[in-house]
């Protein structure tokens, strides 16, 4: 399912604790409530994050990629 609406989400800069927990608790609740989607187009195992950035960087993705633990 694609919808018009799209997100984009940095892990660089700092955010003081409390912001962090409210922008969080307000992103668990989209989750939860179905409003929001994530899209997850592949998984790589941690020992394999070269490859995975590798991938990333080809432009070819069409969601998110993780990495298992």
């Amino acid at each position: 399912m694609s919808g018009s609406k799209k997100a984009r989400f940095s892990a660089t800069g700092f955010l003081p604790v409390p912001k962090l927990r409210e922008m969080l608790l307000e992103l668990k609740e989209l989750l939860e409530s179905g409003k929001l989607k994530s899209v997850i187009y592949k998984s790589y195992p941690l020992d394999q994050v070269p490859e995975a950035h590798a991938y990333a960087d080809t432009g070819h993705k069409r969601g998110n990629i993780i990495m298992t633990i």
